[in-house]
């Protein structure tokens, strides 16, 4: 575990705005003015020479709100305008569901670290990339600490920092122990060599805040057969140069193939079905579709997903709704496939679970004018008045 730098060696914290928010309590009838004050009070005492960075919720639909969404956990509050000497009168979850509410908080907390000789810097969207640019500035002077929780920083300063800069070293803010505290130094990370190069898309494909995490694939294992294959470095090269639509598309669907332990003539509908045949012989029990590899139709969005966030990171700004997201009401959400989730013939299956005999219009097989089938729940098309009745000729055989 990598030592803390010594006392007489001066330190440079950068803090991620979004961690700092969640170590403070917030009493409930407190005013917003002394919680602002136990933040600035904590990072006084805590750290002796700091720059917070937040992110920025101002600049309208992001490919982070659907993230936002789900570790909201339903949660929704009203925008509340109100002012530092104000009691709060709900919890600090809800509160801050409101993005409206949390950018105004931030724009306080900045304001009274400001005034407390503590530099604050606001992002527009995530601050990811802000905190590693302040960190790598820093770097050229002096030891550096980042603290926050988020492994695309860990992704980002192994990929920007250089031998040239300074010591730097990654701290939970989350600390479980007083005596010791878990740092990774970039430095020594960066053993890895050219792996670092293509780590943010190892970490994208496999699974970021805005993109979805294959089933069954893990960071560990995925590291590691990018380590092994010359062929995956080269792949994932593609997503760190300007590159169509099409060509991200096809890398990125060889990419999953490797990664689910295909061979390189396969495409994804083929190593599915072949697994799906697979399992299906072997098993035992009712196979979970979601276990197969995704489809072609559905890894192309996620390479295009992947695609972008890569060049977020490297700074280049992109149009969302053109790599596999679309616009839903205030937010942008993922587009998951193009295909339908089953064959026309297959939706076009009506069947009833009627208790009854299946002779009123509340039977949905009758309602459609359709007979009743093995597929219906309780009469399975055998014993009801909608089954369908054989004809006598129909069922004679010739002699």
């Amino acid at each position: 575990m990598p030592e803390l730098p010594k006392c007489d060696v001066e330190v440079q914290y950068i803090l991620d705005g979004g961690a700092l928010q969640q170590l403070i309590p917030w009493p409930r009838g407190a005013t917003f003015a002394a919680i602002i004050r136990s933040y600035v009070q904590f990072v006084q005492h805590r750290f002796q020479n700091a720059t917070v960075v937040f992110d920025g919720y101002n600049s309208g639909p992001s490919t982070k709100d659907v993230t936002h969404i789900r570790r909201a956990k339903g949660k929704c509050s009203p925008e509340v305008v109100f002012k530092p000497e104000m009691s709060l009168q709900a919890r600090k979850d809800v509160f801050l569901s409101n993005k409206k509410n949390k950018q105004r908080f931030i724009n306080l907390l900045s304001e009274a670290l400001a005034a407390n000789l503590c530099p604050t810097v606001c992002a527009d969207g995530d601050a990811d990339c802000m905190i590693v640019a302040q960190a790598l500035e820093s770097s050229k002077t002096q030891v550096t600490i980042v603290v926050g929780d988020d492994t695309d920083l860990l992704v980002l300063l192994c990929h920007h920092a250089s031998d040239n800069h300074r010591d730097i070293f990654l701290e939970p803010s989350h600390r479980t122990s007083t005596k010791t505290v878990k740092l990774w130094n970039i430095r020594h990370t960066r053993c890895l060599g050219s792996l670092c190069q293509v780590l943010p898309v190892i970490h994208a494909v496999s699974g970021c805040d805005t993109t979805s995490r294959p089933f069954g694939v893990g960071k560990r294992s995925a590291f590691r057969k990018f380590q092994r294959s010359k062929e995956l470095k080269s792949l994932a090269s593609m997503f760190l140069t300007d590159c169509t639509p099409s060509n991200s598309t096809e890398a990125g669907e060889k990419i999953l193939v490797s990664l689910y332990d295909g061979t390189s003539p396969d495409c994804l509908d083929d190593l599915r079905y072949n697994m799906f045949c697979t399992k299906v012989a072997g098993g035992t029990s009712f196979l979970q579709m979601h276990c197969l590899p995704p489809t072609s139709a559905a890894a192309k969005y996620h390479s295009l997903r992947v695609y972008l966030q890569v060049q977020e990171w490297a700074g280049t700004v992109l149009e969302p709704q053109d790599w596999g997201w679309k616009t839903a009401g205030d937010n942008l959400v993922p587009c998951t496939t193009d295909l339908p989730p089953a064959p026309s013939k297959l939706l076009s299956v009506i069947r009833c679970n009627c208790k009854s005999d299946c002779d009123t219009k509340r039977c949905s097989c009758r309602k459609h004018g359709l007979d009743c089938s093995s597929v219906c729940g309780e009469c399975h098309g055998l014993e009801c008045s909608n089954a369908y009745v054989m004809c006598a000729d129909e069922n004679d055989t010739d002699d």
